[in-house]
């Protein structure tokens, strides 16, 4: 199997796993949405005031989770089509190579960090 098919099968599943998650949470994010009444089965549980501020705040986060998840499925695209990880791989070998050292696993190290 040629090295293309198997990077561009990896890509279109890493794009189909977040499809499919971003079509989970938000159908999550619509019954949170949707659901202003506190359920009768909670009520002795939780007040109607704890209530709306939960609801508000699981909003909040369903949000900033939309807004997170397209940021970081976006960079690892561009991370992985334009190849900075074999790129910052070099650059660190060569980092650590202007000291002195020649050892993979500091070169790992630094190219972590």
């Amino acid at each position: 199997m040629q090295p293309s098919v198997i990077f561009k099968g990896t890509l279109f599943f890493s794009w189909l796993m977040f499809l499919w998650d971003y079509y989970l949470a938000w159908r999550q994010y619509v019954k949170h949405r949707d659901n202003e009444k506190r359920p009768d089965a909670v009520s002795e549980i939780i007040g109607e005031e704890d209530y709306r501020k939960a609801r508000l705040y699981k909003l909040d986060r369903h949000i900033f989770g939309f807004a997170r998840s397209i940021w970081s499925q976006l960079e690892s695209t561009v991370i992985l089509l334009y190849g900075f990880i074999p790129y910052f791989w070099y650059l660190s070998g060569d980092l650590i190579g202007s000291f002195g050292y020649n050892n993979e696993i500091i070169q790992s190290v630094v190219f972590i960090l």
